[in-house]
């Protein structure tokens, strides 16, 4: 069956890689975006998906690969060869980030009003025509504002003009950084995870906008989100990634039925038999229709009895576990490679505080491996143990992610100013 993104695509990433030093954060990625059609690239914590962005837009030269943008007039553009800020002005990319990257001290309009910036610097001739008052000038103007009001309509922020950007809500905020990217007309919007912190009723709100953009404003939109309720519920094709690589490329009733997916994000051993297969991906298919699959199905998974009866039987110098924390739990995303999925693995089987696995000997550590069945050697490639000491000592990262441990080579000097991977 012929797809869309084969025959229509407006982005082809062909073999991207993408190596910082000794670590390859991407490997031979290959896949399409379609023309008027919203892709979800998905996958678990570290999977590259934020670096394949930042390759796209031009934050990241590709160490390999090509990455080619096809306007429907018939011209290309090879993404790769170009600079960032060309890449959004001339072949009309745009993205938005984890993080909000708004104007906070600029109001709602203001914050539309600057993403239309080239226009209007075009249309004052460098500020002259603006300080001159120019008829031309004061028409492009006109056109720039009644834009503006158009997505301050269109996002529900119209009597929020005058405010501070910095005021508004925190889903309203998000909607604001869409709209700003959307002032710039993009053929292709790149959104990294905007459902991030919403709640049900703005995630429902993110739906009804994106799928408005795709429809009435032809845009392809290519989509990093965790919350499944999202991918699945608008996504018209879905790409898998895991340790940089591409592991499933579908439709989304194809990808949360696909094998490698499931291992993916249950850790299911490649010589179980196709019936724990079949359990898994019946778990998968209750929970993304709720919940994150991340959390949701690594949980549901914890509570077959399958795991439970194969978990060995804990051993009294075993590692400490507790049924609860002691006090405050600590924050044990803040160990590199725990995500919140991880998280709250650890904390169902009584794993609360950096003391716990720093603690860990070598049979803890196989013991928590065989007793959760998910981590594949995670614990000791990232080396959760030293950095859990440091962590128990009172230091911090100066993110919320951790640091990379020393067991996972570092950028070489002149790639380090480009950060490392997300």
């Amino acid at each position: 069956m012929t797809r869309a993104w084969e025959i229509n695509p407006e982005l082809e990433v062909q073999h991207l890689t993408m190596r910082f030093g000794g670590l390859t954060a991407i490997g031979d990625l290959s896949f399409n975006a379609a023309r008027q059609q919203i892709t979800a690239l998905i996958g678990p914590n570290g999977a590259g998906k934020t670096t394949v962005f930042n390759c796209i837009t031009g934050f990241y030269k590709p160490t390999e690969g090509m990455l080619k943008l096809n306007h429907e007039d018939g011209k290309s553009f090879l993404l790769e060869r170009m600079d960032d800020f060309r890449v959004n002005r001339e072949a009309r990319v745009a993205r938005t980030f984890q993080n909000i990257r708004l104007f906070t001290g600029m109001t709602v309009v203001e914050n539309l009003m600057v993403a239309q910036h080239n226009t209007l610097m075009r249309a004052s001739t460098m500020t002259i025509g603006a300080l001159l008052g120019s008829r031309h000038y004061k028409r492009v103007e006109a056109d720039a504002m009644e834009k503006s009001k158009y997505w301050l309509e269109k996002v529900g922020l119209t009597d929020r003009a005058d405010d501070p950007a910095g005021d508004l809500p925190y889903g309203a905020q998000r909607r604001l950084e869409i709209a700003r990217a959307m002032c710039t007309e993009p053929r292709l919007l790149c959104l990294d995870e905007p459902a991030a912190g919403l709640n049900p009723r703005e995630s429902d709100e993110l739906n009804k906008l994106l799928l408005s953009i795709r429809d009435d404003h032809k845009t392809a939109i290519l989509l990093i989100e965790h919350d499944m309720s999202v991918v699945m519920g608008i996504s018209d094709h879905v790409v898998v990634l895991d340790y940089g690589r591409k592991i499933a490329d579908g439709t989304p009733g194809e990808v949360k039925a696909n094998p490698d997916v499931i291992r993916a994000y249950l850790g299911v051993e490649d010589e179980e038999d196709d019936a724990e297969g079949k359990a898994a991906a019946a778990v998968v298919h209750e929970a993304v229709d709720h919940t994150p699959v991340a959390a949701a199905v690594l949980e549901a998974s914890l509570e077959t009895p399958r795991v439970a009866e194969k978990a060995p039987a804990r051993k009294a110098a075993g590692p400490e576990l507790l049924k609860k924390p002691r006090g405050k739990a600590d924050d044990l995303k803040l160990i590199w490679g725990v995500g919140p999925a991880f998280e709250k693995l650890l904390n169902k089987v009584g794993v609360w505080h950096f003391d716990q696995v720093a603690s860990w000997t070598s049979a803890d550590i196989d013991h928590v491996d065989a007793l959760l069945k998910g981590f594949h050697g995670r614990i000791r490639r990232d080396d959760w143990v030293n950095q859990a000491k440091k962590l128990a000592s009172g230091w911090r990262p100066d993110n919320d992610i951790g640091e990379r441990p020393a067991t996972v080579k570092k950028p070489a000097p002149k790639a380090a100013k480009k950060g490392g991977r997300k």
